[in-house]
């Protein structure tokens, strides 16, 4: 979670609108270099959640049933998507999976509810 808040601050302040046109490369330079060091570790993680749903045997992290690290795992899975890119498809499926659940539908309904919209990108 702590690599997902500081890929947000970064790509803020290379894709920062209101900074001054003169001072934008600057900042797009050091957003480029704080996300090429953080991709290196976004990949090592995204690798490693990708293995273990190889190795879980289940549909889920730990195995067939849904557990807590599932419910752990959504929000940051679930915003980091723009970082995956389409290079873990059984994390895709995964994150599917856990979309078409009756709980997660309900979830989100309440927060639109409350909200009035729900938009998972905080990147």
């Amino acid at each position: 979670m702590p690599f997902l808040v500081l890929a947000m601050v970064a790509m803020k302040i290379r894709d920062s609108a209101d900074a001054p046109f003169f001072i934008k490369p600057i900042t797009r330079a050091i957003g480029n270099k704080i996300m090429g060091t953080l991709s290196k570790e976004f990949t090592k993680q995204f690798s490693y959640i990708e293995d273990q749903l190889k190795s879980s045997r289940g549909e889920f992290l730990c195995g067939k049933e849904i557990t807590g690290a599932d419910f752990m795992m959504m929000f940051p899975l679930e915003n980091g998507k723009i970082l995956r890119e389409d290079k873990y498809p059984l994390i895709d499926a995964y994150m599917e999976r856990i979309r078409a659940r009756d709980c997660y539908k309900r979830a989100i309904q309440k927060i639109i509810d409350t909200t009035g919209e729900y938009n998972p990108d905080i990147i």
